[in-house]
């Protein structure tokens, strides 16, 4: 007791143990922050699930006392040391030479940190000399203020809550900015057991920590004695609010989550691994294009039963579908989702994103039709011979049937269309439009899953009977392109994302094209109106009052896939429906669904 040890001894063991090892800065970052997740309007819409619940807040974001209070009661001397206590240190060294006890006591609120950072376990003296090195070359990197806000959103302080905002929520479901001086002094006393002196648990024991630390703000001229009778005065009521993390297990949050991963790797050079610890670990703030009243609608309809059943009204559950949304002029995804009833995996199978079918006679029009019209040998009344036909391709005979094996004669292409020909399709392929602009404008339509296969293939670029099909969000984009006027604008899921201190990580933008002009985009767009309006569409279930619909039907070769794709002056949209096991679709076939 009373030992004193001068500035001169301190660096003198400071330089014998210098070669402890520094710690970058980059390990002082915080792994494991709430990344949230915003809709179309910039509200917030989910929270990413992670091993922790944390959300970063900054000392100017705190109430003023939050800070005072830690100070107070876990390292009184936080402002004036350069990374260690000398005199709690000294007393320790010597009680460690005199009795071989190597508990060393208490740490600084730095030494805290580097502990925290490093997850060091150890209670030898060598780790306690390593952790005050670093602790004194932290300090000499950085600031008091970064040391401490860091300290205070990197601590454990119970029920889950790691960092004080995340507690202010969890005690008293209020931000940190809004904490009374008691609040502050309750959630400082928890940093050192937050299990047992938790409020809910342990009241009493809380309580009494609570008025210790409020004494130590009050002795230290943290806070005056009128603020100190206050909060003493002051009655605590811990009310839990709203920090359990909202489910991120939706389909339109998975595909988002993919997308940003495969964009931070492309575009930040990172692992996958990375990218994907960036996405949950780094509180990111991600700005994605929901529509949540669309959303909600279609989440709706894919738990309803009663639209997965087959003949005979019996609920099917290995009947699937999916279904995607866009605003086609901005290209944002409003909603989508990757599957029927109950979702109950983590990134699985996204049918909307990641499954590729067959699109059927939804390829006529993207395949067909547009390019004629572009290429100026087709218009509306340009007319075929709807009779039993059979081309020779590549050595062998490809004959061609309509799916009711009736034939109408001679047709235009406008009637073709509103009962879904395959004979006028497969002709106007071969004789006017041709394979190879046929593949080059579905690839301009954004169409990534063309094989080499398909180039040469008529039945794949008229028909859709491709090699691996197409994906609901890819045709959607393309059939957008055609309400567009013409132009592709690529789908997009988010257009921002910023790090917690509000720095720009990625943009988002959508690639650009045109792909139609405006007149022929136009044409096809009226002859697609009488899918749905004609007296013959196969779409005209999905007739809507005062509004045009544009759509296209498409099933393919003994019923295992059905699609529909429509837009208005608004989005476009496309469903597909089927078994993830292709096989024949058991259900009641009406005038609405058939090709």
């Amino acid at each position: 007791e009373g030992l004193i040890i001068d500035d001169n001894i301190t660096w003198a063991v400071y330089s014998i143990f210098n070669g402890a090892g520094e710690l970058p800065l980059e390990q002082f970052e915080i792994n494991n922050f709430t990344t949230i997740v915003y809709d179309k309007d910039g509200n917030e819409y989910t929270r990413l699930d992670t091993t922790e619940n944390r959300i970063y807040v900054t000392l100017n974001e705190m109430s003023e006392y939050l800070p005072k209070a830690f100070i107070a009661i876990e390292d009184e001397r936080f402002e004036t040391h350069m990374g260690f206590d000398v005199k709690r240190t000294g007393a320790a060294t010597i009680k460690w030479l005199t009795t071989g006890n190597s508990d060393f006591g208490g740490s600084t609120i730095t030494q805290q940190l580097i502990k925290k950072v490093t997850n060091d376990q150890s209670r030898s003296w060598q780790r306690k000399v390593r952790e005050i090195v670093r602790a004194v070359q932290l300090e000499q990197k950085m600031s008091k203020n970064q040391i401490i806000e860091l300290y205070m959103n990197l601590i454990y302080l119970g029920e889950g809550a790691y960092g004080v905002q995340a507690a202010a929520h969890t005690y008293f479901d209020k931000d940190v900015a809004d904490l009374t001086i008691a609040e502050c002094a309750l959630i400082a006393g928890l940093a050192q057991a937050p299990e047992g002196k938790n409020p809910y648990n342990y009241p009493e024991k809380a309580k009494n920590k609570q008025k210790l630390v409020l004494e130590k703000m009050l002795e230290l001229g943290k806070i005056t004695q009128a603020q100190y009778d206050e909060a003493i005065a002051q009655e605590l009521v811990y009310q839990k609010g709203s920090v359990e993390l909202a489910s991120s297990n939706s389909y339109f949050i998975d595909a988002v989550v993919e997308n940003v991963i495969d964009d931070l790797m492309e575009e930040k050079g990172v692992t996958r691994t990375m990218a994907q610890k960036m996405v949950y670990n780094n509180g990111l703030h991600i700005y994605t294009t929901i529509d949540p009243e669309i959303q909600k609608t279609l989440d709706e309809v894919y738990l309803d039963e009663s639209y997965f059943q087959i003949r005979g009204g019996k609920y099917d559950p290995d009947l699937q579908s999916a279904m995607v949304i866009i605003d086609y002029k901005k290209g944002n995804v409003v909603a989508l989702i990757g599957g029927a009833g109950e979702k109950t995996t983590l990134r699985g199978l996204n049918r909307a994103t990641q499954m590729t079918r067959s699109p059927g006679s939804n390829m006529k029009p993207i395949g067909v039709y547009g390019p004629g019209l572009e290429l100026g040998v087709l218009t509306s009344a340009t007319t075929f011979d709807d009779v039993p036909t059979t081309y020779r391709v590549g050595g062998r005979a490809w004959v061609i049937k309509n799916y009711d094996n009736k034939y109408r004669g001679l047709i235009n292409i406008r009637k073709a269309i509103e009962i879904s020909n395959n004979i006028v399709a497969a002709k106007t392929l071969q004789e006017k439009v041709g394979t190879d602009y046929s593949y080059n404008f579905l690839k301009k339509l954004g169409i990534t899953s063309l094989t080499s296969a398909d180039r040469t293939s008529p039945a794949a670029l008229s028909l859709g009977g491709m090699s691996k099909g197409i994906s609901p969000l890819e045709l959607a984009a393309a059939y957008g392109t055609i309400a567009n006027s013409g132009v592709y604008v690529e789908p997009k899921l988010y257009t921002l994302i910023k790090d917690r201190n509000g720095e720009i990580v990625l943009e988002k933008k959508s690639e650009v094209r045109d792909v139609m002009s405006k007149q022929n985009a136009y044409i096809l767009t009226d002859m697609l109106k009488t899918v749905t309006v004609g007296s013959e569409g196969t779409g005209r279930l999905a007739k809507l009052n005062g509004i045009d619909v544009a759509s296209k039907t498409g099933t393919t070769n003994d019923d295992k896939d059905r699609w529909f794709t429509a837009y208005t002056p608004y989005y476009v949209g496309a469903v597909w429906f089927g078994y993830d096991t292709p096989k024949y679709i058991n259900v009641s076939t009406n005038p609405g669904t058939k090709v």
